[in-house]
């Protein structure tokens, strides 16, 4: 086999009108006959990799080192020290803390519910033959008004027939009671009767000599037939009592049966059972009822029912501070479960009519159930007023009369307006208090429940401190809503300066300087009611 030549191996070069103008000329490598290449002429090897010389290195670190020592060498200059500046005392305003001389008032929201709410149902069955005019859905009704009637056709004949059987025996028993005397009669003759046989026969069997056996016989024989009568006639006594013991306890049945025909005769007739509204009505008249069904539902209006809900430190503060004892109406109850009755203030303001309040006094009676709720973490409980239809309207006074003079007693008229189910109310439960309280302005109250006190020029941080939010007992006029704590509590006294600005990085004994706060500006009688003035 023949090997190509060198010439054959390495192409030809293009000529310049071949070439292409921007690419360079390459040569390829010769491929030798033992596999192995070899450059093409015009070719060169790669050049060698060069390492840099170690004193590229030396050089930078040193003079890197050099600077280092010299700023140690040189140092920091020291800082001039500058005094602290002093604060001068912060302008606050404060406000006097005064004894809490109001009864105190806690308020809470409200619902009326029904005292009572009567279902009637028909104790007979029977057609509906009367229904009164006043059996209607919202009309009042006085206890003993006859509201339906059900013909009482089939219960005046029963109540008839039970008189009847009554009757008879009552003349069974008469008949009894006859025969029991004449049984009586005969019993004595009949022993009468035993005597002069028994008699007979000891006259005979004395004269056996003179008297035949067979007379003596007959003897004996009469005396058995008497003591054989006077038996019959003690069996008869006998079966005569059992008999009339019998018509004794027939004639009670009749008795009870004619009792329960009365009752069933006076039941066809509903009357109302109380005071009240008619709820529902569900019977017509000619209609038929039976015996059990539903046929009206009236609401006891002599007293309401408030439901509302206390939070566990106004509990605590009205057991606290509770005048009247602890009502305990069954004597097995726990004082822990009792509830002390205090009076209570239920309000009513109609919605447009903000100038009017309608007023009814109540009692906090008791616990709606028992425990608190999950929801509202609350304690419900009941308020009971008495007399729903005896409240008042206040009126708030104008701040000046007709003749400039100002007036500050509210006006009282009587209301007409009862108090009814669903009304949206708010309970004032009025504590008369035991204890010395003092009053702290609302902006009083820091965050943590604590108090800055003015003393001697210093910020005082009293506190923590307990308090309660509660309001002055008004009434039309709105109510003063402050903080409530126990005198001494925090080292807080009455007569201590309450600063009530806001201040920042506070702490005890900064200096501070006192300014009482500017006053409210009086309110005119039109912004009171929410006029233009003119």
């Amino acid at each position: 086999m023949t090997t190509p030549s060198e010439e054959q191996l390495v192409p030809r070069p293009n000529t310049p009108s071949q070439r292409p103008p921007d690419r360079p000329t390459t040569v390829a490598p010769i491929v030798q006959s033992d596999g192995s290449r070899a450059l093409g002429a015009g070719h060169h090897a790669p050049p060698e990799p060069k390492f840099p010389s170690p004193v590229s290195f030396i050089i930078p670190a040193a003079i890197i080192a050099a600077g280092y020592f010299g700023m140690l060498a040189l140092g920091t200059p020291e800082q001039a020290q500058v005094p602290p500046k002093e604060i001068g005392p912060r302008l606050v305003e404060t406000v006097q803390v005064e004894p809490y001389r109001d009864n105190l008032v806690i308020e809470a929201d409200g619902l009326a519910s029904p005292f009572r709410e009567i279902e009637m149902a028909a104790e007979v069955a029977g057609r509906v033959v009367y229904k009164s005019p006043d059996c209607r859905a919202g009309n009042y009704v006085k206890k003993g008004t006859e509201l339906l009637k059900i013909d009482p056709a089939d219960y005046e004949l029963a109540a008839r027939q039970l008189q009847n059987q009554l009757h008879q025996a009552d003349v069974s028993l008469q008949e009894i009671d006859v025969e029991l005397e004449s049984n009586v009669r005969l019993a004595v003759i009949a022993e009468e009767d035993h005597k002069l046989a028994l008699a007979e026969v000891e006259r005979f069997t004395k004269l056996t000599s003179v008297v035949t056996p067979s007379d003596v016989d007959k003897a004996k024989k009469a005396e058995l037939v008497a003591r054989n009568t006077k038996a019959t006639l003690e069996n008869q006594k006998l079966l005569l009592t059992a008999k009339r013991s019998g018509l004794e306890a027939a004639r009670e049945l009749v008795v009870s049966q004619l009792e329960k025909a009365k009752l069933d005769l006076t039941r066809t007739i509903i009357t109302a059972p109380v005071d009240g509204v008619i709820v529902k009505e569900m019977a017509e008249q000619d209609g038929f009822v039976q015996r059990g069904s539903q046929v009206l539902v009236v609401e006891d209006t002599n007293a309401v029912e408030v439901k509302c809900s206390l939070e566990m430190e106004q509990l605590h503060w009205i057991k606290q501070h509770a005048v009247q004892p602890v009502s305990t109406e069954a004597p097995h109850q726990s004082s822990a479960y009792a509830f002390p009755q205090m009076p209570v203030r239920v309000e009513y303001r109609v919605s447009g009519r903000r100038d009017e309040t309608y007023v009814w006094d109540g009692t906090l009676q008791r616990f709606d159930g028992i425990g608190v709720d999950e929801k509202t973490r609350t304690i419900p409980c009941r308020v009971v007023v008495s007399n729903p239809c005896n409240g008042y309207c206040e009126r708030p006074a104008e701040l000046v009369s007709a003749s400039g003079d100002p007036v500050s007693n509210p006006q009282r008229t009587t209301s007409v307006m009862p108090l009814v189910r669903g009304m949206f109310v708010t309970v004032k439960i009025v504590i008369p208090t035991t204890r010395t309280l003092l009053e702290l302005p609302e902006r009083g109250l820091r965050p943590g429940d604590v108090v800055w006190l003015a003393r001697d020029g210093k910020l005082i941080v009293a506190g923590p401190v307990d308090v309660f939010r509660g309001s002055s007992a008004g009434s039309a006029q709105p109510s003063k809503v402050c903080w409530l704590i126990e005198e001494g509590m925090g080292g807080i006294r009455s007569g201590d300066q309450v600063i009530v600005s806001t201040l920042t990085a506070v702490k005890t004994g900064d200096p501070v300087t006192t300014s009482s706060p500017s006053p409210a500006a009086p309110i005119t009688p039109t912004a009171r009611t929410g006029e233009v003035a003119p």
